[in-house]
């Protein structure tokens, strides 16, 4: 469970360096899920930020 300062959602593509960064990421900040995060961070190319983006905007997510 997260904390309303702790509820970042951190979210990787399938690159194996994208994943290192996700779990090193979740280990030291905590994760909680994209349905509950004020934050989420995408870890990725160009194209999955873009991806992640269009998810979602309008959710009043950062």
């Amino acid at each position: 469970m997260s904390t309303a300062a702790n509820s970042i959602a951190f979210v990787s593509s399938d690159t194996t360096d994208a994943k290192a960064a996700l779990e090193s990421l979740s280990a030291r900040y905590g994760q909680c899920s994209v349905a509950e995060a004020t934050v989420v961070v995408a870890l990725g190319g160009d194209g999955f930020l873009l991806q992640t983006l269009r998810e979602t905007m309008g959710t009043g997510k950062k």
